[in-house]
């Protein structure tokens, strides 16, 4: 199948995809209006990289390392549990950790803390606490316990190396205040403390240290911009989800169609026609009515019908008919159906009017004597008729003068009159092998409006009698199996099948522009 072939598939079945892609659009916006909204509340944090302390402690930090560590750490339970008591809701970690989303910001220093919750102040209110958390606790993940216990120990070596210069100051100024002091031990004191000095002095540089550390460290984490409650949801998204919804309804009503198209076993095209009938397929024809009430038809309605693409397709038949009957006098033709509503008198009588409108003498016989439709297409009384004519004595010669009704100008019309109960026989019989030999006589075409070859014997009496027979099947009514059925019945009785026509067929089948 080429491109044609598939856009003609979804031209078929539009409706397939248009109602599909509605169910799709409708489910989405459902779905959308009872989905809880989703708010999405976000925090910023700044981890500064300490580079003056590599030169206090001897360790340099890798940034990259401490904003992982920071991630950690606000992922981690404890953290979670103590988030919980400070913003004062009643949530278990598990659900905090569903909760939170933590994103480092790549090349830069700063962190994201997204908190998603179905209320929007809850949602800030978690991200700004958990900020705080973290600036509070950033002093203790940089320096760790054993620093903090370091300090402390310093501090407490200072106390008592402070309490021993007093000591030694104090043995040494008893020493000198003697009146017969001793050299030695003067020396000794004052080296005891000289060396008092310079321990407090060390110690006492130390506790500085300690202090400009826990100092850069208690400021390396920062709060850049606080959450503030948002106003509109993130969940659900309803353009995206009516989008997607439009384009899922695409693609399933597509898929849809070729999926019904392939089950389908009507016949819908021109080319699948010709495949099953191996005959030509003389024309596709679009729906059409003939036009009724005989005296306004013929003043105005045959000008509207010659410019109809209606018009044009049955003046196409006739030129294929007159192309592919040559000039052989007269031409009996037979126009049937696989089964009913294929449209066969419908082609019929706008046939004989494109064949009498081309400048032929038309005869149109209704021959369907179980449903006739020629008298209520053309409004015509059906009084007497085909029926009445076949009944009659066979020893007499049918007389159909009185009958013959003139819808316009070239075109005579045998009505089917009444309803025999025995049709096949008399279709039959020589009297209508005589009925038409006469009609052929005076007329350059004569058509049969036959019954439906699968419904009933009549089509294949009739096609044994004609010079040809034309298959009309109706586009989204006759089947594959039943085409295929028809024409094996006709071929059956050895008629003369000339083609079959595509009746209501969409106008690219037509090919009208």
């Amino acid at each position: 199948m080429d491109l044609r072939g598939y856009l003609a598939v979804l031209r078929r079945r539009k409706w397939t995809v248009v109602f599909t892609m509605l169910i799709a659009v409708a489910t989405a916006a459902t779905q959308t209006y009872f989905t809880t909204p989703v708010f999405l509340a976000t925090a910023t944090v700044r981890v500064a990289q300490p580079v003056q302390r590599a030169d206090l402690l001897g360790n340099r930090y890798d940034l990259d390392r401490l904003i992982n560590t920071y991630v950690l750490v606000l992922e981690s339970r404890p953290l979670l549990e103590r988030l919980a008591e400070l913003s004062g809701y009643d949530i278990a970690p598990a659900r905090l950790a569903a909760m939170i989303q933590i994103d480092p910001v790549v090349d830069t220093e700063l962190i994201l803390i997204k908190v998603r919750d179905t209320w929007s102040e809850r949602a800030s209110i978690l991200a700004n606490s958990l900020s705080t958390l973290l600036v509070e606790e950033s002093r203790g993940l940089f320096l760790g316990g054993r620093e903090m216990q370091d300090a402390a120990a310093i501090d407490d070596l200072i106390l008592a190396a402070e309490e021993t210069l007093v000591e030694d100051q104090q043995a040494l100024a008893a020493e000198e205040a003697k009146l017969r002091p001793s050299v030695v031990d003067i020396e000794a004191l004052r080296a005891r403390v000289e060396i008092d000095r310079q321990i407090l002095t060390n110690l006492i540089i130390q506790a500085e240290q300690g202090k400009l550390l826990a100092a850069v460290g208690s400021e390396s984490v920062s709060i850049v911009e606080p959450a503030f409650p948002p106003r509109d949801p993130i969940e659900p998204n309803q353009p995206r989800n009516l989008a997607l919804g439009l384009l899922a309804g695409l693609a399933g009503g597509v898929a849809l169609a070729f999926v019904f198209e392939n089950l389908d076993p009507t016949i819908r095209s021109s080319e699948r026609l010709e495949r099953i009938a191996e005959v030509p397929v003389l024309a596709a024809l679009p729906r059409a009515r003939v036009p009724v009430e005989p005296q306004r038809w013929q003043v105005s309605e045959v000008k509207r019908y010659s410019a109809w693409p209606t018009g044009e397709a049955y003046r196409i038949l006739r030129t294929s008919l007159e192309a592919m009957l040559g000039g052989s006098n007269p031409k009996i033709l037979l126009c049937t159906s696989p089964g009913a509503k294929d449209g066969k008198s419908t082609v019929a009588a706008n046939l004989a009017l494109a064949l009498a409108q081309g400048g032929h003498r038309v005869a149109l016989l209704d021959c369907d004597l179980r449903k006739p439709r020629l008298h209520q297409i053309f409004r015509l009384a059906n009084v007497r008729g085909l029926g009445d004519v076949l009944a009659g004595d066979d020893g007499e010669e049918p007389n159909t003068n009185d009958l013959w009704q003139v819808p316009m100008d070239g075109l005579d019309l045998l009505v089917s009159g009444g309803l025999p109960p025995n049709p096949t026989e008399l279709l039959r019989s020589d009297r209508m092998l005589s009925l038409l030999m006469a009609a052929a006589s005076k007329r350059n075409f004569v058509l049969l409006d036959g019954p439906p070859v699968l419904n009933f014997a009549d089509a294949g009496v009739l096609a044994a009698e004609v010079d040809g027979v034309l298959l009309v099947v109706g586009r989204g009514r006759a089947t594959e199996q039943g085409t295929r059925q028809a024409l094996r019945r006709l071929e059956r009785v050895k008629a003369n099948v000339i083609g079959v026509v595509l009746n209501q067929a969409d106008q690219v089948e037509v090919g009208y522009y």
